[in-house]
């Protein structure tokens, strides 16, 4: 769904002065039922580990909603997305290696620093339960309730976002690494539950801009037809960085060190990143 909505609301939304602030609500809506699952999801294990997996059945929701409220659209010709219409690039006997090909290089340069967050950051979600129950800081629905925290700050980046990305333009997405930063080593760090809280809504607040950010950055340089793709790619290179995140703990492990010390490592990598995307921005935003 979150791939969805967020694709849809680069390429629907065309008015540049409200395209900013829609991709920012997507993911304040995203994180409104995150935040309530997030709780569930702390009573139900604390009944049985496994029941914690019944939130999935929580998906029937979206799907009903699409199947009986969401209008019948007709196929529009000028429809330029790259899956379907007259016009769209497969329309054109375009075929999908052929548009991935034609790519501009900023779609890949901005997926792999959308992926390398992921990498180092989605460990805190693994070693989050680590960090509050082993130091004594609460419990399994304590868990729960921090997450939460991570939930609201995330739901008003997703409001804020249009706001933020006009004022601080170029440096967007190293405001979000170096956020994210703060937040792991916070993390690491805290020797309260209150600690552990602030710096988790530090992070989710960061972390929501990420995703925006890249995509905006080569909004201009994606043709119409390849936008819904463009966007496609970023968020898959998110989910394969949060698939590497786990292999980069176990290393970690291997070297040593527990899984709570990523949380240490990670905000070193992270700062970097955010260093080079400055540079990396001014070039993006400099290319017609």
């Amino acid at each position: 769904m979150q791939g969805l909505c967020i694709s849809m609301s680069f390429k629907l939304v065309t008015n540049e002065s409200l395209r900013e602030a829609a991709m920012g609500w997507v993911l304040t809506a995203q994180y409104v039922t995150n935040m309530v699952a997030q709780v569930v999801v702390g009573y139900l294990c604390m009944v049985k580990w496994n029941y914690s997996f019944l939130i999935y059945a929580w998906s029937i929701i979206p799907f009903l909603v699409v199947l009986f409220l969401c209008p019948k659209f007709k196929l529009d010709k000028d429809d330029r997305t790259s899956i379907g219409g007259e016009e769209s690039s497969l329309g054109k006997s375009e075929s999908l290696w052929e548009s991935i090909k034609a790519m501009p290089a900023s779609v890949w340069v901005f997926s792999i620093f959308t992926g390398g967050y992921m990498i180092f950051f989605y460990p805190m979600f693994l070693v989050i339960g680590q960090v509050i129950i082993e130091r004594g800081l609460g419990d399994a629905v304590s868990v729960g309730y921090a997450m939460t925290f991570y939930s609201v700050a995330s739901l008003l980046a997703g409001v804020v976002f249009g706001i933020l990305a006009k004022k601080i333009k170029n440096g967007m997405l190293c405001f979000s690494l170096f956020g994210i930063a703060i937040s792991s080593l916070g993390i690491y760090l805290s020797g309260n539950y209150s600690m552990v809280c602030l710096f988790l809504a530090i992070g989710g607040f960061t972390s929501t801009c990420i995703l925006p950010a890249c995509n905006n950055a080569y909004y201009n340089q994606v043709p119409p037809q390849r936008s819904f793709l463009a966007s496609s790619i970023t968020l898959s290179a998110l989910n394969v960085g949060a698939f590497l995140g786990t292999p980069y703990i176990s290393l970690v492990e291997s070297l040593g060190g527990k899984p709570m010390t990523c949380l240490l490592i990670s905000p070193v990598f992270l700062a970097i990143m955010g260093i080079c995307s400055i540079f990396v921005m001014k070039r993006a935003n400099n290319v017609k």
